[in-house]
C-alpha cells in the first residue's frame, strides 16, 4: 500500500510556466451578503480610479441602504437594486455613459472590469459589483464637475444622500448608521515618515496649511507603543525636524510639527525622499514603514524624484503623496506607491483637512506591509493578533521569492489577488491555509503580468477546547521571506519505503490525494451523545472557515465544505450568512410556535415578526431552526418591509382629511415609497409611516414639492390639470 507521509501547500506565481486557477468572486454572483463582499467592490472601483474620490461615501451607502445586504430586504421579489439600492430609473441614467461617465464606462471595459456597461441590465444589480458601479456612476453623473466637492463630514454626506440618493430621507438615518460602516481597527505597528515641501513654489498659507494636515493625522493615528513619527523639511536642502525616537506623546509629536519653521529655495524632492529613507529607514523591524509626501508636485526634476520614490517602494516603504497649491498630479502619480488611487491626496484648503482624514486613516491602517530580500528591510511579520494584515512583495528583479506562513495553536486562511488590493472572502484568485505544524509556501516574484501581488493574512485562534487537546496555549503567526524549502515526498509498499520518482505521479495522478489516508480526524470529534441528545449537530471547523462538521445521530463527524467559497459563520450555525444584532443564538421561548416550516424555508421567507417584542424578530436557519434576533437601538421590525425601521412617530401637522385616498399601501412601502404629492396644494405633502398611516406635512414657506425629487424645492413643479382653482 503507497501512503503520504508529507503534504505542504504550495503556490507558484509570477513565473511563465505557472497556472493561476480562477478562485472565488463574490462580487459578481447575485446575491452575494455581507462586510466582505463591500469591501471587494469598494477596494476594486476606489483603485481602478472609478470612484477614487468619495470621502468612503461609496461604503457608507451599502451599509445605509441594505446592511451590506443582509437586510431581508435587499434581494426582494420585483427589486434588483442590490446592496447599494439602486433604483431602476437612476440606474438607466447611467446606461447612454454619455458626457462625464463616457471615461469611466471605458475603463469598465478592461481588466479587471472587463464590462460594456452600455449592455448591462437592472437584474445585473443583483451582483454586488454591478451596483457598486451603477451607485458610482450615477452619483459621478449626479455630481458632475462638483465630484472633487464630496463633503467628508458625515453631516454633510448625509444631506448629500438625502438630495441626490434616497431622495427626502431623514438625515439622521444617515448620520445614525455611518459609523458603523467605516470603523478600521489599527493594531499593526507604523512608523510614518512626513516629507514636507518647503521650496520657494510653496505660498505661506500652503505651508501652514500642510502643518496643519499633518498635525491633524497624527492626533487621529498616533498610539504610544504602535505608532512612532518622523518628519523633514526640504527645498534645495534638507532639514530633519525630528526622529522616531525624539518624541513619545502625541502633544509634543503635534507641538513639534506646528512650531517648524521653514526653509525656501529650490524644489529638489528627490534628494528629500533619499533622506528620508536612508535616515529613518536604515535599520529592520516590523512594523509598516509609511513616507507621507506633502508637495505641490513641482520638483526640480520628476525623473529623478520618481526614481528617488521607487528606491523607497524597493525598500518595502509605502509612499502617500498628498498635493496641496498649484499640485502637478502627473508627479504625484509617479511618486505614489500602486494603486495610485488610493495613495494620492488633495489638499484644496482646510476645509479639505478633515474632509480626507478618513481616507489617510483607512489607507495608513489597511496599507500593505511590503517584505523584501533587500538588505535593511523587513522580510518577516510576527504576530501575536488574529487581526487580517495584507502583505506584498518587493523585488528589484524577476527572481522567484518563496513566502512562508507559519502558524502556532490556530490557522491562517492565505487569500492572494493580483486585482483586489486587499483580498478577502469575497475576492481572491487563489486560497492556501496553513495550520499548526503545517505551514503553506507561497513562491512568487511579487507581480504576475507586471501587477502587484496581494496576499492577505486571516488568522483564527484554536477553540480552547482544540487548543487544551493539542496542548497549545499561544497563538501567534509569523510570515517570512526563506530559502526555498526542498520537500521530500516518500512512497512506502508495507514497511519498504523510498523517495517517490516522477514516474510514481505520473501513474497515480491523485497521488497526493486519493493515497493519503484521510480517515483519521485531525480535530476532536465534537459528535458526543450530549451534544447529540441537546440537538447540537453542527460545529465549526477549527482548520478552515470554508468548512464545518456535520455529525450524524450515530456520532459520525463529517466535514462538510460551505458552496461558493463562503465562509462558516458559528454564531448562526450557517455558511455565508452575517446577521446583524447583539443577540445571536437565543431560541424562542417555550409553547411559542415556529413559523420555520419547510415550505417557507423552501421558498427563501427567512424572517418573521415577534409579536412578543416588536424590537425582535425571528430568524430562520436553513435547517428550521427559530432564532430571535434582535433590531438596532431606536429600531423595530416592520412585516411589511422585511427589515428593521425606526421607531420615529410623525407628528401631525393637520388633521388627515377624509376625502384624500390613503396612498401608504402595503405594496409602496415595500418599494420604499414614503413621500407622496397631496392632491391639489403643492404646498403640501403626504408622509408614510412605518405602520401604513399617513400624515400631512407642509413644506417651508415659499417652496412646493416636487413629486420627482421628493423634496421641497422653489417653483412649483406640479400641474394643477383637475383641479379647481
Amino acid at each position: 500500500m503507497v501512503s503520504c507521509l508529507l503534504l505542504v501547500a504550495v503556490a507558484i506565481l509570477g513565473v511563465a510556466e505557472a497556472q493561476i486557477s480562477v478562485g472565488t468572486d463574490a462580487t459578481r454572483v447575485a446575491g452575494s451578503t455581507g462586510s466582505d463582499v463591500v469591501d471587494a467592490v469598494v477596494d476594486l472601483i476606489r483603485s481602478n480610479c472609478i470612484f477614487s474620490e468619495d470621502r468612503l461615501l461609496l461604503r457608507r451607502i451599502a451599509y445605509i441602504e441594505s446592511r451590506d445586504g443582509t437586510d431581508p430586504k435587499t434581494y426582494r421579489t420585483g427589486y434588483d437594486g442590490g446592496i447599494w439600492q439602486v433604483d431602476e430609473d437612476k440606474f438607466n441614467a447611467t446606461l447612454r455613459c454619455n458626457s462625464v461617465l463616457r471615461q469611466y464606462c471605458n475603463l469598465l471595459k478592461l481588466q479587471p472590469f472587463n464590462i460594456d456597461w452600455t449592455q448591462v441590465t437592472w437584474s445585473d444589480l443583483r451582483k454586488p459589483l454591478y451596483s457598486g458601479l451603477a451607485a458610482s456612476l450615477y452619483l459621478i453623473q449626479r455630481l458632475g464637475a462638483n465630484l472633487t466637492a464630496i463633503p467628508g463630514d458625515v453631516l454633510g454626506q448625509a444631506d448629500l444622500w438625502s438630495h441626490y440618493y434616497h431622495f427626502g430621507a431623514p438625515l439622521a438615518d444617515y448620520s445614525g448608521l455611518a459609523a458603523s460602516a467605516t470603523t478600521y481597527s489599527c493594531e499593526s505597528k507604523m512608523d510614518i515618515a512626513f516629507v514636507l515641501d518647503s521650496s520657494g513654489s510653496i505660498i505661506n498659507s500652503d505651508f501652514r496649511l500642510s502643518l496643519n494636515f499633518v498635525a491633524r493625522v497624527v492626533e487621529e493615528l498616533y498610539e504610544p507603543e504602535r505608532v512612532r513619527v518622523a518628519s523633514l523639511i526640504y527645498a534645495d536642502t534638507v532639514s530633519t525636524n525630528f526622529n522616531f525616537n525624539t518624541y513619545n506623546t502625541k502633544a509634543q509629536i503635534t507641538n513639534a510639527i506646528r512650531s517648524i519653521s521653514r526653509i525656501t529655495g529650490g524644489t529638489y524632492t528627490n534628494l528629500a525622499l533619499d533622506t528620508a529613507r536612508t535616515t529613518f529607514f536604515s535599520g529592520n523591524n516590523n512594523a509598516k514603514r509609511l513616507v507621507i509626501l506633502v508637495t505641490d508636485g513641482q520638483s526640480a526634476s520628476t525623473i529623478l524624484t520618481a526614481a528617488a520614490a521607487q528606491r523607497l517602494k524597493n525598500k518595502g516603504i509605502v509612499v502617500f503623496a498628498v498635493g496641496v497649491g498649484g499640485y502637478d498630479p502627473t508627479e504625484l502619480h509617479a511618486v505614489a506607491s500602486s494603486p495610485v488611487c488610493s495613495h494620492v491626496f488633495t489638499l484644496g484648503d482646510f476645509s479639505f483637512i478633515e474632509s480626507i482624514l478618513d481616507e489617510i486613516k483607512r489607507s495608513t491602517c489597511l496599507a500593505t506591509t511590503m517584505l523584501s530580500t533587500v538588505e535593511g528591510t523587513p522580510s518577516e511579520v510576527k504576530t501575536n493578533s488574529s487581526k487580517p494584515f495584507t502583505i506584498g512583495i518587493s523585488s528589484n528583479s524577476t527572481q522567484n521569492t518563496t513566502v512562508s506562513f507559519q502558524v502556532n495553536c490556530g490557522i491562517l486562511d492565505v487569500y492572494v489577488s493580483y486585482t483586489n488590493p486587499n483580498p478577502n472572502a469575497a475576492m481572491y484568485t487563489e486560497k492556501y491555509t496553513a495550520q499548526t505544524g503545517r505551514p503553506a509556501y507561497l513562491t512568487t516574484s511579487g507581480t504576475y503580468n507586471g501587477q502587484q501581488v496581494y496576499i492577505t493574512v486571516v488568522g483564527t485562534r484554536l477553540p480552547a477546547n482544540e487548543a487544551h487537546l493539542q496542548n497549545c496555549t499561544d497563538y501567534y503567526s509569523i510570515v517570512s521571506l526563506v530559502d526555498k524549502p526542498v520537500w521530500q515526498v516518500r512512497c512506502c509498499n508495507g514497511a519498504t519505503c523510498r523517495d517517490c520518482t516522477a514516474t510514481d505521479f505520473l501513474q497515480q495522478g491523485n497521488l497526493l490525494e486519493g493515497v493519503c489516508d484521510t480517515r483519521t480526524l485531525d480535530f476532536a470529534n465534537p459528535c458526543t451523545p450530549e451534544a447529540l441528545v441537546s440537538g447540537k449537530l453542527l460545529f465549526a471547523y477549527p482548520y478552515d472557515t470554508n468548512k464545518f462538521i456535520r455529525c450524524d445521530y450515530h456520532g459520525e463527524a463529517y466535514l462538510t465544505l460551505c458552496p461558493g467559497g463562503k465562509r462558516f459563520n458559528p454564531n448562526t450555525l450557517t455558511c455565508g450568512y452575517e446577521i446583524t444584532g447583539d443577540i445571536y443564538r437565543v431560541p424562542l421561548p417555550l409553547g411559542y410556535p415556529n413559523p420555520c416550516t419547510p415550505e417557507r424555508i423552501a421558498a427563501q421567507y427567512l424572517y418573521f415578526e415577534y409579536t412578543l417584542d416588536r424590537q425582535l424578530f425571528i430568524h430562520c436557519d436553513l435547517w428550521g431552526g427559530a432564532w430571535l434576533q434582535t433590531c438596532p437601538a431606536q429600531e423595530m421590525w416592520s412585516q411589511n418591509l422585511m427589515t428593521c425601521v425606526v421607531d420615529q412617530p410623525y407628528i401631525a401637522t393637520t388633521n388627515r382629511p377624509a376625502t384624500i385616498t390613503n396612498p401608504c399601501t402595503p405594496s409602496e412601502l415595500a418599494l420604499g415609497r414614503y413621500f407622496h404629492p397631496y392632491p391639489c396644494d403643492h404646498t403640501r405633502y403626504i408622509h408614510c409611516d412605518v405602520s401604513g398611516q399617513y400624515w400631512v406635512q407642509f413644506c417651508p414657506n415659499g417652496m412646493f414639492y416636487n413629486p420627482s425629487l421628493f423634496v421641497c424645492v422653489v417653483g412649483d413643479p406640479q400641474s394643477y390639470a383637475g383641479c379647481n382653482q
